[in-house]
C-alpha cells in the first residue's frame, strides 16, 4: 500500500471517529435535556448567568484595583527653574541667568498610606459580602420557581386523572341511561363534568408552561424558552426545628455581614480623613547653574502646609456620622430579616402541618368515598351528582395538598437561604 493510500485511509478513519464523537456529545446533551434539570443544576445555571452577580463581580475586581492604587506612594516631581533672564543690563538675554534643576518628593505623614490600604481592603470585604447576598437572592428565586414547576406539573397529573375518571364514567352511564336505569340528565351532567375537567386540564398545562418559562428566564434571555425539571414534591418526614434555634443562625446572613464590612470600611474612611488633617512634608534637592561664570551649586528646600484653619474637621465629622448611620441601617436590616424569618417559619409550620393532614387523613377518606359512592351508584343507592361531587372533592383535596406541600418546601428553602439551616433536616 502506498504512502498516499495510507494517508487517505487515516483521514477517513479520523473523520469517522470525529463524527462519532460529535454524535455522542449531541446525544448526551439531548438525553440530559430530556431528563430535565435537578434543583442544583438549575441553581448553577442561574448563578452562571445572573447579570447582577456578574456586575458585583466586576465591582469586586474594581475594588481590588483601587486597593492597589491606594497602596502607591506619590511620585517624585522634576522641577526646572530659570531666573534672571531677558532683563536689562547685565541680565539681558541669558547671560546672567540662573537655572535650577531639582527633584521634589512629597512624604505622606499621619499614616495616610496605611489608612488608604485599610479602607481599600474593607471595601473589598463589602463587595465580597454583596456578592454572597446576591448569590443567596438568586438561589431563593430559582428554588421558588423550581418548586412552582413541580407543583404545576403535579396539578396537570391530577387534572388528567380527573378527566380520565369522568370519561371512564361516561360509557357505563350512557348504557345505564339507555337501559332506563337513570334519566338522561345524569348523562348530561357527566358530559359537562368531563368537559369542565378538560378545560381545567388545559389551564393546568398552560400554567405549567408559564412556570417553566419563568424558571428558564433565570438563565435565558429568550422569552419563549422553557425548562423541564427532574424531581418530586416530597412529604417532609419530620417536624421543623424550633424557631429559636434557627433565629440564632440569622447573624450569618450576608446582608448583615455586608453591613459589618461596611462599618469597617467607614472606620477606615474615618482614619483616612483624620490622617488628611496631618500636613505632608515636601523635600527637594537640585543643582543650580550660574550662566555668568559657569559656576554650580547645590540647592535644598522643604515645605509643609500650616494647618491653621483647615484641619479637615468637616470631613472627619461627616465620616463619624456615617458610621452611626450604618449602625442603624444594620439594625434595620436585622429587624427586617428577623420578621421575614418568622413569617417564613409560620408558613412552614402551617403548610407542612396541613399537607400532612391531607396526605394522612383527608385524601384517603376522599378516595374511599369515591370508591364506595361509585359502587353504590351502580346499585341504585346514590345519584350521579353524588359520584361527580365525590370525584371533584378528591381532586380538590389532592390539589390543595399539592399546593400546601409546595408552600412547605418553598418556606423551608427560604429559611435555609436566610440562615444556612434546613429546618426540615437532621437535628444538630
Amino acid at each position: 500500500m502506498s504512502l498516499s493510500s495510507i494517508t487517505d485511509m487515516s483521514r477517513l478513519l479520523l473523520g469517522v471517529a470525529l463524527s462519532a464523537s460529535i454524535f455522542v456529545v449531541f446525544s448526551f446533551e439531548a438525553n440530559a435535556r430530556g431528563r430535565g434539570l435537578t434543583l442544583d443544576q438549575a441553581i448553577s445555571k442561574a448563578l452562571a448567568f445572573d447579570p447582577r452577580l456578574k456586575s458585583e463581580q466586576a465591582e469586586s475586581a474594581a475594588r481590588r484595583s483601587e486597593t492597589l492604587q491606594s497602596s502607591l506612594s506619590p511620585n517624585p516631581e522634576l522641577s526646572v527653574d530659570i531666573d534672571n533672564f531677558m532683563g536689562n543690563g547685565d541680565v539681558s538675554g541669558f547671560g546672567g541667568s540662573e537655572m535650577t534643576v531639582g527633584i521634589d518628593q512629597k512624604f505622606e505623614l499621619g499614616g495616610k498610606r496605611s489608612a488608604r490600604i485599610a479602607r481599600g481592603i474593607a471595601a473589598e470585604n463589602v463587595s465580597a459580602a454583596t456578592i454572597k447576598a446576591a448569590r443567596r437572592a438568586v438561589i431563593a428565586r430559582v428554588t421558588t420557581d423550581f418548586y412552582r414547576v413541580l407543583e404545576a406539573r403535579k396539578r396537570v397529573t391530577l387534572r388528567r386523572q380527573q378527566k380520565k375518571q369522568f370519561n371512564d364514567l361516561l360509557r357505563p352511564l350512557k348504557r345505564r341511561v339507555e337501559a332506563g336505569g337513570s334519566p338522561e340528565a345524569d348523562l348530561i351532567r357527566g358530559q359537562i363534568a368531563a368537559e369542565q375537567a378538560g378545560v381545567a386540564l388545559e389551564t393546568a398545562r398552560f400554567n405549567l408552561g408559564a412556570s417553566r418559562k419563568r424558571l428558564a428566564a433565570n438563565w435565558s434571555g429568550g422569552l419563549l424558552r422553557s425548562a423541564r425539571v427532574r424531581g418530586q414534591l416530597r412529604l417532609p418526614k419530620r417536624e421543623a426545628l424550633p424557631l429559636q434555634s434557627i433565629l440564632s443562625r440569622l447573624k450569618n446572613h450576608p446582608e448583615l455581614q455586608r453591613f459589618e464590612a461596611l462599618q469597617e470600611n467607614l472606620l477606615a474612611e474615618l482614619d483616612v480623613q483624620k490622617s488628611l488633617a496631618v500636613p505632608d512634608l515636601t523635600l527637594g534637592f537640585g543643582v543650580r547653574r550660574f550662566a555668568q561664570n559657569d559656576d554650580t551649586a547645590f540647592v535644598a528646600k522643604g515645605s509643609i502646609p500650616l494647618p491653621f484653619r483647615n484641619q479637615n474637621q468637616g470631613a472627619v465629622s461627616a465620616a463619624a456620622e456615617r458610621i452611626d448611620k450604618t449602625s442603624w441601617q444594620r439594625d434595620a436590616v436585622r429587624q427586617k430579616l428577623k420578621r421575614q424569618l418568622i413569617a417564613d417559619y409560620n408558613v412552614l409550620h402551617r403548610s407542612c402541618h396541613e399537607t400532612r393532614r391531607y396526605a394522612n387523613t383527608i385524601i384517603p377518606k376522599a378516595r374511599s368515598s369515591v370508591t364506595s359512592i361509585k359502587q353504590g351508584y351502580f346499585r341504585g343507592r346514590f345519584k350521579v351528582v353524588d359520584l361527580l361531587d365525590a370525584i371533584s372533592v378528591l381532586t380538590q383535596a389532592q390539589g390543595r395538598q399539592t399546593q400546601t406541600l409546595a408552600q412547605c418546601q418553598i418556606a423551608a428553602s427560604q429559611i435555609k437561604v436566610l440562615t444556612g439551616v434546613n429546618p426540615l433536616g437532621n437535628r444538630q
